[in-house]
């Protein structure tokens, strides 16, 4: 028993001592070995041991952890709630500032001091995004006709006023009136009625 104490005793010995003692292994020692031209051999020569050296500072050491599932849940919840948020915004945005940017966009070209009312014979209705447009031929006192193209608003707007793609057909008389375009020589009107010529409205 006395020797085997003892030879239990030694081999802890060298083992504490293969610890404290331990190679450093170099960078490429973690690398698989090449050769054959540059043929990768398998295996690794890895380190057994880290050599620990009271004089190195190993404070600034950081060792990144990967997120729990209860930290990647919580991420993406935040996220969500976000794009809900920044949803609600825009929508809000649109619904309270929408019709005053309509409504000013048409000023640059359209004079609100200037309006004009025109009879005539439909020959084109385009009722699409952005703004529906009406074209008609209006007569004037010397008998020549003369096309005028007016600028309605947006197809989901204009649908509750009663207009649809099937409301008017070319060949109907209708009336319009509105704001006339600022370009000079240009027959335009926007932000305006379109009646019947008996000044029923369009239904």
């Amino acid at each position: 028993m006395p020797a085997f104490d003892l030879a239990l005793g030694l081999w802890m010995i060298r083992r504490t001592a293969n610890m404290t003692h331990a190679v450093v292994a170099k960078p490429t020692d973690c690398a698989p070995s090449m050769s054959n031209g540059g043929s990768l051999v398998p295996g690794f020569n890895r380190p057994l041991h880290f050599d620990y050296s009271p004089d190195t500072d190993y404070s600034s050491t950081q060792i990144s952890k990967p997120m729990t599932i209860g930290q990647w849940e919580r991420i993406m919840s935040i996220r969500r709630c976000l794009a809900a948020a920044a949803a609600v915004i825009t929508a809000g945005f649109a619904l309270l500032y929408g019709p005053a940017f309509a409504h000013h966009s048409a000023a640059p070209f359209f004079d609100p001091e200037s309006r004009v009312e025109v009879e005539g014979t439909v020959t084109r209705w385009i009722f699409r995004n952005p703004h529906a447009i009406l074209f008609i031929d209006v007569t004037d006192d010397s008998g020549a006709t003369e096309e005028w193209q007016i600028e309605l608003g947006a197809p989901v707007s204009i649908r509750r006023a009663g207009l649809s793609p099937d409301t008017l057909e070319v060949g109907q008389r209708v009336k319009v009136s509105g704001q006339r375009s600022r370009a000079e020589g240009s027959r335009g009107i926007c932000c305006g009625p379109i009646t019947w010529p008996d000044g029923s409205p369009i239904r």
